[in-house]
C-alpha cells in the first residue's frame, strides 16, 4: 500500500504527461536527450547496436557519450514501445516513481517503519535535486537508482544481494551520466565500508557483485574512456574548469528557501545555448544546478537529528557531501580530484544528491521517535517561523536603502538589477507565504496533532515540495516534436546541413533544426553538443564560424563568408540561419525569420584529390597553420591525376562502401570525422586510414577501379557480449522472487 501511495503521489504531479498529452521538451531534453534516444531507438529497431552516428558532428561515437544511455535496458524497451517523445517523458515519470520506491526500500533496509520509509521515498522523489535535474534525463535516471544502491550496500551478507548490487552498479553506469554515477558509487562505498567490519563475508559478495556490474557496463565504460582520451578533457581539466558549478556558501540557503536568489527554470532562458539569464541573480552557474530544496519538514527533522547521538554515518555523509558541493570554496574538492578519473568533472554541487538522501535518512530516524521529539519540533518550527517573518520584514525595510546603490552598481546590466530588486521584493512578501504556512502547520501538528502528527507531516512535506517546485519543468504538446517543412527538403540531400549563429530564441530551434534535432528528422549536422568534444573537429568549426562558441550574431556570418573554403570541406549542402548570406550561397526557402541557403559549388562527402589539390588551408585561418596540414603523414601523390569517379554503394552509420576509379595514384577523402576504430579495406585487402584535412579520413589509392569499405569496429566491441549475456544472467539470478524488500533490517535503527 505504501508503494502504491508513493507512486500515486509522484504521478499526480504530471497528469498530462501520464495520459500522453504533455511531453518534456525544453533545454537539454530537446537539444540532446530526445534526439539521441530517438537515434538509438531507430538503430535498435533496425537490429543494429547504436555505436556511431554519421549524422551528428560529421560523424561521432555517440554511444560513447554516456548521456545517450544507448545500452541502458529501460531506454531500449521504451524506445521499442513508444514514439521517442513519449518514451522520454515516460522514462522521466517512471524513474521518478522508481526513485520514490528506492527511498522506501532504503528506509526498510535501515529498519525504519513504513511511514518513516515513505518519508524518504516521498522527500527524495519530489526533492529539488530530482525535480531540477529532469532537464538532464540521464542524470535523473542515475539519481533514481542511488537509494537502491545505498540500501543494497548497507547489507551485502548474502549472494542474492550481491547480485542485486551488481545489477544496480551496472544500471548507474549505463543509465546516462558518468559523473553522477561516480557520485552514487562513492556514496555506496562509504555506506559499505561503515558496515563491513560487522560482516566480513560481505566483502566477497560485494566484490563479486561490483565486478559483475563493471563487466556488464564495460562497453559503455571502455567507449567513454576512449572518447575522453581523444576529447578536450583528455588528461583531466584545469582547476578553474573543474570548479565551475561550485555552490557559493551564501547560496546554501537554497536548501530551505529556493527562491531567495531568484527563480529561473531551464524553460525560462530566452536564448538557446545560454545557461543563465537575469532572473537568477545568484553567483552560481545556474539555478537548476544550485537548487537542492529539501522541504522544510525534512530540514527541521534532520536538524533535530544533529542534536542526538548516533547515526554518524549519515551525519558524516551529509557533511562530506556539503563540503564537496562547495567545490572551489573548500580544499576538500581539490583532494578528491587527486583520485583517478575525478579530474575530468565539473559541477561539484551535484554532490547534493548524497546530501539529500543523507538528510532524509536523518529525518526519518527522528520521524520514528516523534513522541520524544514533539516538543522540540514545536519550538524549532516556531522559532524558524519568527526568524523567517522577521528577516523578510527587515529585508523589505532595507530595500529602499539598497535600491539606489544597487541600480548604480549594475547600471550596465539593467535587467539583472531589475531582477535583483524584484526578487528581494518577492522574498519579503509573497515568497514568505508558503514557507510561513508550512512552518506554522508543522508547529500546529507538533503541538495539537496527536495521532495525526505522522500522516500530517507526510502530507505537509508533499504539499511543501509540490507547491514550491510547481511548474519547474513545464511540458508542451507532443505536436512540438513534429518535423518542420525544412526537414523534408534537407533530409533528401546526400550532403550535410548546418546552422549559422545558433544562439536564437528557443521557439526557433525546430525550424533551425539546431543542436541534434536533425537526428529526429533525417538531416545531417556538423556539430554535436557533447561534453566530450573532439578538439580538431572543433577547431575546423571555429575557423568557419559554425561552432556554438561564446560569440554569436553577425560575427558568425562573417567568419563563414571569409572561410567558406573550410566550411565546404564538411560536405555542406545547405545552411540555415536568421541572417542574410552573401556570395557563395543561393536562397532556396524562407520560413518566417529562418532562411535556407544552398551552398554553391559544394564539395562531395567522398572526393579524390592529387598533389595539385592537397595544399594546406590558408595560413590566415589559424595562428598555428601547421595544425591544419592536409595529412598527418607524408603521402607522395603525382600531379598527373586527371579523371576519377566515385560511386557510393552503401552508406550506414558504421559502414560505408564505394566504388572508386582513378587514372593515377590519388587520395580518397571521406569527409567524416577521423576516429580510432574505423577500419578500411581496398578490394578486400586491409588499408590504412589516414587523418587528412585536419580531421577527416583518407585512403591512398592506386590507379584503376577499386571497391573501398570503411567499417567501425572498435577494439572493445567484443565486450558487448558481456553486456548482453552476463547482464541477462545477472538479472535472472538477482530478480528471482525474494522477500528482501519488505523485510525490516535485523539491526534496528542505525
Amino acid at each position: 500500500m505504501a508503494a502504491l501511495c508513493l507512486s500515486a503521489a509522484v504521478l499526480i504531479q504530471a497528469p498530462d504527461a501520464v495520459v500522453g498529452q504533455g511531453i518534456h521538451w525544453v533545454h537539454d531534453l530537446r537539444h540532446h536527450h530526445h534526439p539521441w534516444r530517438h537515434w538509438a531507438a531507430g538503430r535498435w529497431a533496425s537490429g543494429e547496436v547504436p555505436l556511431w552516428s554519421r549524422d551528428a558532428g560529421a560523424g561521432f561515437p555517440l554511444m560513447a557519450d554516456g548521456q545517450v544511455g544507448a545500452l541502458y535496458p529501460p531506454n531500449i524497451l521504451l524506445g521499442f514501445l513508444l514514439p521517442s517523445e513519449l518514451a522520454l517523458t515516460a522514462s522521466l515519470l517512471l524513474h521518478a516513481v522508481f526513485a520514490a520506491l528506492g527511498g522506501l526500500s532504503l528506509g526498510r533496509q535501515l529498519g525504519r517503519s513504513w511511514s518513516a520509509s515513505a518519508l524518504i521515498g516521498l522527500g527524495f522523489s519530489l526533492s529539488g535535486f530530482l525535480v531540477a535535474h529532469v532537464t538532464y534525463a540521464g542524470m535523473h535516471a542515475v539519481a533514481a537508482w542511488t537509494p537502491w544502491l545505498l540500501g543494497l550496500a548497507w547489507d551485502l551478507s548474502r549472494p542474492k544481494r550481491g547480485a542485486l548490487f551488481g545489477l544496480a552498479v551496472a544500471a548507474v553506469l549505463l543509465a546516462g551520466h558518468p559523473q553522477v554515477a561516480v557520485i552514487a558509487l562513492l556514496g555506496a562505498l562509504v555506506v559499505f565500508l561503515s558496515r563491513v567490519r560487522d560482516l566480513p563475508i560481505s566483502l566477497l559478495w560485494a566484490g563479486l557483485g561490483a565486478l559483475a556490474g563493471l563487466a556488464v557496463a564495460s562497453p559503455q565504460l571502455l567507449a567513454t574512456w576512449e572518447l575522453v582520451g581523444f576529447s578536450a578533457r583528455e588528461g583531466g581539466v584545469d582547476p578553474a574548469f573543474a570548479g565551475m558549478g561550485s555552490l557559493p556558501p551564501w547560496e546554501a540557503i537554497n536548501g530551505v528557501l529556493p527562491r531567495f536568489w531568484g527563480w529561473e527554470r531551464p524553460a525560462d532562458i530566452a536564448l538557446t545555448y545560454v545557461h543563465k539569464g537575469a532572473a537568477y541573480f545568484g553567483t552560481g552557474e545556474t539555478h537548476w544546478e544550485d537548487l537542492f530544496y529539501l522541504g522544510l519538514p525534512v530540514v527541521l527533522l534532520a536538524a533535530i537529528s544533529l542534536r542526538r547521538r548516533g547515526q554518524w554515518l549519515w551525519k558524516g555523509l551529509a557533511g562530506g557531501a556539503f563540503l564537496l558541493m562547495l567545490g572551489r570554496y573548500t580544499p576538500l574538492y581539490a583532494l578528491l580530484r587527486l583520485l583517478p578519473g575525478m579530474d575530468h568533472f565539473r559541477f561539484p554541487v551535484r554532490f547534493s544528491l548524497l546530501l539529500t538522501l543523507a538528510c532524509l535518512v536523518l529525518a526519518s530516524g527522528v520521524f520514528d521517535s516523534l513522541e520524544q521529539e514533539r516538543e522540540r519540533l514545536f519550538r524549532w518550527s516556531a522559532v524558524a517561523l519568527v526568524l523567517l517573518l522577521g528577516g523578510g520584514l527587515a529585508g523589505l525595510g532595507l530595500l529602499p536603502l539598497v535600491e539606489g546603490p544597487l541600480t548604480s552598481a549594475l547600471a550596465d546590466q539593467p535587467e539583472r538589477a531589475a531582477a535583483f530588486l524584484d526578487g528581494m521584493r518577492f522574498d519579503g512578501s509573497w515568497g514568505l507565504l508558503l514557507p510561513a504556512l508550512t512552518l506554522a502547520t508543522v508547529a500546529g501538528l507538533a503541538r495539537w496533532g496527536g495521532p495525526r502528527l505522522r500522516p500530517g507531516l507526510l502530507l505537509v512535506l508533499a504539499l511543501d515540495l509540490s507547491a514550491t517546485l510547481y511548474g519547474y519543468n513545464p511540458r508542451l504538446s507532443p505536436e512540438v516534436a513534429s518535423p518542420p517543412e525544412a526537414a523534408r527538403l534537407l533530409s533528401t540531400s546526400p550532403l550535410r546541413s548546418t546552422v549559422v549563429d545558433r544562439v536564437q530564441p528557443p521557439e526557433l530551434d525546430s525550424q533551425l533544426m539546431s543542436a541534434s534535432l536533425g537526428l529526429l528528422w533525417g538531416t545531417r549536422d556538423v556539430i554535436v553538443l557533447s561534453p566530450l568534444l573532439l578538439p580538431r573537429h572543433e577547431e575546423l568549426l571555429a575557423v568557419s564560424g559554425l561552432d556554438v562558441g561564446r560569440e554569436h550574431g553577425i560575427i558568425k556570418v562573417r567568419q563563414l563568408q571569409e572561410n567558406l573554403d573550410v566550411a565546404r570541406r564538411f560536405a555542406l549542402g545547405h545552411v540555415l540561419t536568421t541572417h542574410e548570406l552573401g556570395p557563395g550561397f543561393e536562397l532556396v526557402r524562407e520560413d518566417g525569420p529562418v532562411r535556407i541557403y544552398q551552398l554553391l559549388r559544394p564539395l562531395g562527402r567522398l572526393r579524390v584529390v592529387g598533389c595539385a589539390q592537397t595544399g594546406g588551408l590558408p595560413e590566415l585561418l589559424l595562428a598555428d597553420p601547421e595544425r591544419l596540414a592536409i595529412t598527418t603523414e607524408s603521402v607522395d601523390l603525382p600531379c598527373s591525376l586527371q579523371a576519377s569517379s566515385v560511386q557510393l554503394l552503401e552508406d550506414r552509420d558504421e559502414l560505408l562502401r564505394a566504388r572508386v576509379e582513378l587514372d593515377a595514384r590519388g587520395l580518397l577523402i571521406v569527409a567524416d570525422t577521423w576516429y580510432p576504430g574505423w577500419q578500411a579495406s581496398v578490394d578486400g585487402q586491409p588499408a590504412q586510414v589516414l587523418r587528412v584535412d585536419h580531421d577527416f579520413r583518407g585512403l591512398v589509392l592506386e590507379p584503376g577501379p577499386h571497391e573501398v569499405e570503411l567499417r567501425y569496429a572498435p577494439s572493445w566491441r567484443w565486450t558487448l557480449w558481456l553486456w548482453a549475456v552476463l547482464g541477462l544472467l545477472l538479472g535472472l539470478f538477482a530478480l528471482t522472487p525474494m522477500s528482501w524488500i519488505s523485510r525490516r533490517g535485523s539491526e534496528g535503527s542505525p
